[in-house]
């Protein structure tokens, strides 16, 4: 069975998390950290290059706010 990509999954998802982390004036590093995550997990969200699992979605909005 192929991979979904977060285009399938959530489209625009990373998007969105990019355009909220900007807006805050956050890096993505400052980002991973808040997360508990790495940052090329976050780099890869916002490219939506892989799909994202739901404790890393709600991670990263917990970080947001």
């Amino acid at each position: 069975m192929p991979s979904k990509s977060t285009r399938d999954v959530v489209p625009g998802f990373g998007q969105r998390v990019k355009a909220e982390r900007e807006r805050q004036g956050l890096s993505q590093g400052e980002l991973a950290e808040r997360a508990g995550t790495h940052v090329q997990s976050i780099s890869n969200l916002e490219r939506e290059y892989r799909a994202v699992s739901l404790r890393l979605a709600l991670d990263i909005a917990g970080a947001l706010g």
